[in-house]
């Protein structure tokens, strides 16, 4: 079984440019136990570049080994005020680690004519639901001190998220191409 691993550019999330076609991808929402992360970042819609998409965080990296009850990895840039909110919970000893997230991952179909960007791996807006994945006692979450070098301003800084899925039947939305998709299972009712 073939995984999915897509490294994005999160310097094309903040200040998108039409002529670099490189992946992109967003948290659109994004709550973990009882706080909901704001959506107070702005990117571009790669497939509309007019319209502004509003996110909780611009994605560095997604991983999912597409099995169905297989881990989700999101590395994602967060704005200062959730990375606080993400830094008081988990000094608050976190123990209502549920997660709902809804991702839009963006890649560009350079044989498609005229060429153009396609979504490659996305929720279908709906929030997908699980708990934070936990190795040894520790919680997969993690968050930065330090913010971001490559994108300055605004000051932004990492967040990398490990999530498996709850018992129930969801779907992630895979493509290849505008022409070559698919629906994967993530999670089942047990």
């Amino acid at each position: 079984m073939a995984d999915v691993s897509i490294t994005t550019s999160h310097k094309q999330g903040f200040d998108f440019s039409n002529d670099i076609q490189v992946p992109v991808g967003f948290v659109t929402a994004l709550k973990i136990g009882e706080d909901e992360l704001e959506a107070d970042l702005k990117g571009k819609d790669p497939m509309s570049p007019t319209d502004d998409i509003e996110a909780v965080g611009m994605i560095n990296n997604i991983y999912w080994s597409t099995e169905i009850t297989g881990a989700l990895e999101v590395s994602m840039q967060v704005s200062t005020q959730n990375k606080s909110t993400l830094k008081v919970a988990l000094l608050q000893s976190l123990t209502n680690t549920k997660v709902e997230i809804n991702f839009d991952v963006f890649e560009y179909d350079s044989i498609k004519d005229p060429q153009s960007y396609f979504l490659s791996c996305h929720s279908d807006d709906a929030s997908l639901l699980g708990s934070i994945v936990k190795n040894n006692g520790q919680l997969a979450l993690s968050v930065s001190d330090e913010p971001d070098t490559l994108v300055q301003q605004p000051q932004n800084f990492t967040v990398n998220l490990s999530i498996f899925p709850e018992p129930v039947d969801q779907a992630i939305h895979l493509a290849a191409s505008e022409t070559h998709k698919l629906v994967k299972q993530w999670g089942m009712n047990g």
